[in-house]
């Protein structure tokens, strides 16, 4: 069964899009791969369908489509004591003109004039943002847009997203310390995949796709407390493992694998995998967890996933993850 030509796949890139990557956009690449900001973070690519993200501490700093660039505004909505605290969603529809839902809202409402003020100054801003790119200031780009989402970051901390991210960037090698690559951050099936959860709208998503030095894909779900992890909260790992079962556990024709295969193929031309990395496209995905917080939570953590029978990567402290086997043997 061929159908991977018509289907989402974030290894394809259009034939006018990979040559602007190769020439037009090699310097804004090559700064992305090596900046760092003034708080030490880096950032970290992934491909999406004919389109790029460049993360930058769990939330994305820029989106390359293959004729556009793209920010999030609202990075820089940041209210102050003499403004309200509308949320991002109630501003948007209300300066777009659309209605908000038919429930009476949690929150205060702002009215449309006041709406449309705020989002085009944040339009007005994202402009100024954006313009450094097309005038191929792509440091300038970055110091900036970091700074901003710095501020952003501290007045709603992501730490789960923050941990992911380190995980992307520790984990691009194999080392003596790291079992696996990690080759995709927040993948989604699509409702147009033939192996989606039937009868389910909203997306399936998964924090992680590894692959070990053998070319086996992991999919797994990432922990940053137990909290997170509330039994029957519809996001806890029991859940994800039943989404896992019932849309890439059927994927009988192996079209997952074959994309992260193609995903890999193109990162490692990029210069953003080792050259070892490999995927077994013959071979189902497996699930697993993964928990990068406190240590004194990570054994209440390992009993659940084992009860469950789920296997645990282990992530240590500079957020390398290595092998179910070594939890075993270092307990």
């Amino acid at each position: 069964m061929d159908t991977s030509s018509s289907l989402p796949d974030r290894g394809h890139f259009s034939d006018a899009f990979r040559e602007r990557i190769r020439n037009e956009l090699r310097p804004l690449f090559d700064e992305a791969r090596s900046f760092t900001s003034g708080g030490g973070h880096q950032i970290d690519i992934q491909l999406r369908d004919n389109c790029i993200h460049f993360y930058y501490r769990g939330g994305k700093i820029l989106e390359i489509k293959p004729r556009s660039y793209a920010f999030d505004q609202f990075y820089f909505y940041r209210p102050t004591g003499k403004e309200r605290n509308y949320p991002k969603t109630y501003v948007e529809k209300i300066a777009k003109g659309k209605g908000l839902d038919a429930r009476s809202p949690r929150y205060p409402v702002p009215g449309e004039e006041e709406a449309k003020r705020i989002f085009d100054e944040l339009t007005q801003k994202q402009g100024e943002l954006l313009g450094l790119l097309h005038k191929k200031e792509y440091h300038a780009y970055f110091d900036r847009a970091s700074r901003e989402m710095d501020v952003w970051l501290a007045c709603n901390p992501k730490p789960e997203r923050e941990d992911q991210h380190l995980i992307a960037l520790a984990n691009r090698a194999f080392s003596e310390e790291n079992d696996f690559a990690v080759i995709d951050v927040e993948y989604g099936v699509s409702p147009k995949m033939p192996y989606r959860k039937l009868g389910f709208t909203k997306q399936c998503r998964f924090d992680l796709v590894a692959v070990d030095r053998t070319g086996q894909l992991y999919v797994s779900e990432l922990k940053q407390n137990l909290a997170a992890d509330r039994p029957d909260s519809g996001t806890d790992i029991k859940a994800h493992r039943q989404d896992f079962n019932q849309t890439l556990q059927r994927d009988d024709d192996l079209l997952f694998s074959a994309e992260m295969a193609r995903v890999v193929e193109r990162k490692k031309e990029m210069g953003l995998l080792a050259d070892d990395v490999t995927v077994n496209r013959w071979e189902k995905p497996r699930f697993c967890a993964a928990f990068s917080g406190d240590e004194a939570e990570k054994a209440a953590f390992r009993a659940q996933c084992a009860s469950m029978n789920v296997p645990l990567l282990h992530v240590n402290k500079d957020y390398k993850i290595a092998r179910p086997e070594r939890v075993a043997e270092k307990c």
